[in-house]
């Protein structure tokens, strides 16, 4: 009865964000639902999975690897830079994602000339991406000086993440043509 009463003291993980579908978790979190899930091989029983792990088109390596769930620093995740702009006659948010260019801007030497951005704002009480640009690396520098909150960066994310796929909708040549 030791794991039943292990099982019952363990809580619950609490993901601090989901990205396409996917609980993403902080260490913490995920070692909490590595231990529960540990718990319940105990009392149950390991399932094993044998299925196979799906495989890249070159048929040399695999596609991805099996997974219980995705883990990563809510810092580095989360870190971005913005700066406010107007879109059309509305104020928006233009931010930056770019881990890589986020760490160069202190020390003036960004790896890019052109950083990509994306410029987000509120319709009808929900953020949306209105837009993809881009800013020079001068540019850059100077006018992006502010950041928003883990939390707040998470739904930026899920907004741009959504909405991704729509302001840049692909036309197939059977359609143009």
């Amino acid at each position: 009865m030791d794991y039943l009463e292990e099982a019952l003291k363990a809580t619950e993980a609490v993901p601090f964000a989901t990205i396409d579908g996917e609980n993403v978790y902080d260490f913490q979190e995920a070692q909490k639902r590595n231990r529960r899930e540990l718990m319940k091989e105990k009392i149950q029983g390991r399932k094993v999975k044998f299925d196979e792990r799906p495989l890249n088109p070159d048929g040399v390596s695999y596609a991805r690897s099996r997974s219980e769930n995705i883990c990563v620093n809510p810092e580095i995740f989360t870190k971005n830079v913005y700066r406010i702009t107007k879109y059309g006659n509305k104020k928006a948010l233009e931010f930056v994602v770019d881990y890589r260019a986020i760490k160069g801007k202190d020390s003036n030497n960004v790896y890019l000339k052109n950083i990509p951005t994306y410029i987000v704002g509120k319709v009808d009480e929900n953020y949306k991406l209105l837009a993809k640009g881009s800013v020079s690396d001068t540019e850059f520098v100077n006018k992006f000086n502010d950041s928003l909150s883990i939390d707040d960066m998470v739904i930026i994310l899920k907004a741009i993440q959504e909405d991704e796929n729509s302001v840049n909708e692909q036309k197939s040549l059977k359609t143009l043509l």
